[in-house]
């Protein structure tokens, strides 16, 4: 997604401002992660180590 502005005869394309260029916009976004498709999850694990 891009966005052209037209000044006279200068043209200006810029990224869309709503999908941010992505070219798609998620519309029912999860809580956890907004919509990025990426959550963080801590976790403690214990390595042993011959």
């Amino acid at each position: 997604g891009q966005v052209t502005q037209s000044q006279g005869f200068f043209r200006i394309s810029v990224p869309c401002p709503v999908c941010r260029g992505e070219g798609k916009v998620i519309t029912h976004p999860c809580a956890k992660c907004r919509g990025q498709g990426v959550t963080q999850i801590n976790k403690n694990l214990k390595v042993r180590i011959p």
